[in-house]
């Protein structure tokens, strides 16, 4: 069992408890536990939340401020440029979002500098029985698609904003396609960088692949094809 599903003893001491729990997760993290994060997130979250607020509203972005699946994805966002400097934390100094600070800001810039999409929630309404159109499963599995699919909508919701869920689904169904260059026709399709597109794409990849370890539920998405790669 992973050892970011136990929690440290309490003491007593809220402020000391959270420390003692932040030590312990910020070390798992450091020997690769990528489920910590989502452990980081859900007990520790607000923290990073009041770190992307703040600098939201310096950036004047009260649009986001207002959308909390953004506030989400962007907290995700910071847990994991938080992921990629675990080992060098010191236990002693500054708590991981502050000393994380720039790394965390400089990753909120990309976010909110990608041109915005609208999503069409019903946009893979009525293929639940047949993948993308009779398209070629992208993801290449024996099991039902109808089940993977619902898994991959949902491990996206828990994984990405609705602008990446966007993105990721364009993306997928050129694959499916056979499109050669999925990450350019997507681009152009949403206004974006061909650049763009693959820096989204490889950022909910990760996430969603550090969701697999975190949770059994989604593991069958990650037996073959996209996430498996």
């Amino acid at each position: 069992m992973s050892t970011t599903l136990s929690t440290t003893p309490n003491t007593g001491d809220p402020a000391l408890d959270e420390r003692r729990r932040l030590v312990t997760l910020m070390a798992a993290m450091a020997e690769g536990d990528q489920g910590a994060v989502f452990a980081l997130v859900a007990e520790l979250g607000h923290h990073l939340a009041g770190a992307v607020r703040a600098q939201l509203r310096s950036y004047g972005r009260h649009d986001l401020l207002r959308d909390d699946r953004e506030i989400e994805g962007l907290v995700l966002t910071a847990a994991f440029e938080i992921l990629d400097r675990a080992g060098s934390w010191d236990p002693d100094g500054a708590p991981p979002w502050v000393w994380a600070g720039q790394a965390i800001r400089a990753a909120v810039v990309r976010e909110i500098g990608h041109a915005t999409v609208e999503l069409d929630t019903d946009w893979l309404a009525g293929r639940t029985t047949e993948p993308f159109g009779r398209a070629p499963d992208p993801f290449d599995g024996t099991d039902p698609f109808d089940l993977r699919l619902r898994l991959l909508l949902e491990a996206l919701t828990v994984s990405a904003s609705d602008r990446d869920q966007e993105v990721v689904r364009q993306f997928l169904v050129q694959k499916a396609y056979g499109d050669p260059s999925p990450s350019r026709t997507v681009a152009d399709d949403l206004g974006l960088s061909a650049q763009n597109v693959r820096q989204i794409v490889s950022r909910v990849r990760r996430r969603m692949q550090a969701l697999l370890v975190a949770d059994d539920r989604y593991r069958l998405l990650g037996e073959s094809g996209w996430l498996a790669a």
